[in-house]
């Protein structure tokens, strides 16, 4: 049996030898441990430090044990934009990340002063919020300061992958009321007006300087918004950004992502990004004078690992084999499609798109859709006597294939007053084997019924008639 005497000798002995005990709770004193989502980082500093190892105590707690396979929350989207005019506040805004069929609890949100270079200045304050919140309001700021901040979502998973922003708090407004002391004036050589000076060395012109460190922000599965704050302009407008790229590890060239931003644009998005690899971004401003420093580098991004590949897109169309105008409003299509084609690449259904032969306005089109592998397809509500255009396309989650051939058919003339009008003709089903019958027949062969009962009462009231004419000159004779 362990005595509380050996339990205190195991404690103390690890907080003054740094020895960890072999089990899940061992403490390592003076080491933060990194998380499971090395998102975000200084250079040369450690991994994005879990929160519990912040300060939070039991507040957060040890991840919890998975509920299912299902993975952890994807980071929050910050939308808030990375300045504010408010000296000593910042609305915090954001919107949920992916949380894969399981609620999301709460946001741990952490933020702290930093200087203009990223050195740490202030020490972390934390917040929690309720997972139903989408914004928070960080008070008690200073003046022209410059924050970062980290936050998480969490579910009943754990953790999921931090998202981070850097922001810059407005100018202190200056009291009319308040009339401070003035100093004593001292009497000092009159500076041209027009000069710029840079600790103490008069510079007439000059390059911008270099922008704040970027954040980055989740776009897409494959892209992030980079997002930045300029700094002075060296006495000469800001023409354009340039945002260069670099993969984590690598000591290779800057690569250009998005060259010739607008001045007016403080954020872009970097698309066709690896999945799973870690990158650093960096801006450089430019004026009339030439290019500004690079920024210091954002801290390391690791693109999110993709979900599985969607459907592939179909390339190859349908292929319309007859049109045959029903009545004066409907056309039937038929038509023959190949999976081998498109490498047996599943479909959901079938565009139809059609307009009058006239028309030369592609915007004329009109479409309808058949979902699932239907092979016919009776188009409705057409004008009389009217020639019309049909083309298909074959579509699933990945795009639409190319189009098919186009087919060309004229409805039916309206019918005159007096005729009873077709009703729609609907066919009871398709087979694409063999040769389908002509849905007009059932016409033909009324009409040709109809006109042969006439014909044979005509006869019969003609050999009636004779008959009794001969009958009554029998008599008279």
């Amino acid at each position: 049996m362990v005595t509380y005497k050996e339990v205190y000798a195991k404690i103390f002995y690890q907080i003054y030898f740094f020895t960890p005990e072999p089990s899940s709770m061992s403490a390592v004193p003076m080491e933060m441990q990194p998380s499971n989502h090395p998102i975000q980082s200084d250079e040369g500093d450690k991994l994005f430090l879990s929160m519990r190892e912040e300060g939070l105590g039991e507040t957060l707690g040890p991840p919890t044990d998975r509920v299912s396979d299902k993975p952890t929350p994807e980071a929050p989207i910050i939308i808030s934009p990375p300045q504010t005019h408010k000296p000593n506040m910042y609305d915090l805004e954001w919107r949920a990340g992916r949380d894969w069929g399981v609620p999301i609890n709460a946001y741990f949100v952490k933020y702290r002063k930093v200087d203009d270079m990223g050195n740490v200045v202030g020490s972390w304050h934390t917040v929690r919020v309720p997972g139903s919140e989408k914004s928070l309001s960080l008070s008690e700021l200073e003046p022209s300061s410059l924050y970062e901040v980290l936050m998480v979502a969490r579910s009943a998973v754990g953790e999921g992958q931090p998202a981070m922003l850097t922001f810059r708090t407005g100018k202190e407004r200056s009291s009319p009321n308040k009339n401070p002391p003035k100093a004593p004036t001292v009497s000092l050589p009159e500076k041209p007006p027009e000069e710029n000076t840079y600790y103490g060395v008069v510079i007439h012109d000059r390059v911008p300087e270099a922008p704040d460190r970027p954040t980055i922000s989740m776009a897409t599965e494959s892209s992030v918004y980079v997002t930045w704050i300029p700094r002075a302009n060296g006495g000469s407008p800001i023409t354009a950004f340039r945002v260069e790229y670099r993969k984590q590890g690598r000591s290779g060239d800057w690569i250009i992502a998005a060259d010739n931003i607008s001045p007016l644009k403080l954020s872009v998005e970097v698309r066709n990004l690896e999945p799973g690899s870690m990158y650093r971004f960096r801006v450089i401003a430019m004026n009339n004078y030439g290019e500004s420093p690079a920024s210091a580098t954002s801290r390391p991004y690791q693109v999110s690992m993709s979900s599985p590949p969607a459907s592939n897109r179909p390339v190859a169309g349908p292929h319309i084999s007859s049109t045959d105008a029903v009545s004066d409003t409907q056309i039937l299509l038929r038509w023959t499609y190949t999976p081998s084609s498109n490498n047996n690449t599943p479909i959901q259904g079938f565009y139809i798109y059609y307009r009058p032969t006239d028309s030369d306005n592609d915007s004329d089109y009109k479409r309808d859709v058949v979902e699932g592998f239907k092979l016919w397809h009776m188009i409705g509500q057409l004008q009389p006597e009217t020639s019309y255009d049909i083309k298909m396309q074959c579509f699933n989650d990945g795009g639409e294939s190319e189009y098919s051939n186009v087919m060309i058919c004229e409805t039916k003339a309206r019918q005159p007053p007096g005729v009873p009008s077709q009703r729609p003709i609907t066919p009871p089903g398709f087979s694409p084997v063999g040769t389908p019958s002509q849905p007009g027949g059932l016409l033909y062969l009324i009409v040709g019924c109809v006109l042969g009962i006439m014909v044979l009462i005509l006869l019969v009231f003609i050999v009636m008639c004779l008959w009794r004419n001969r009958q009554q000159s029998t008599m008279h004779s």
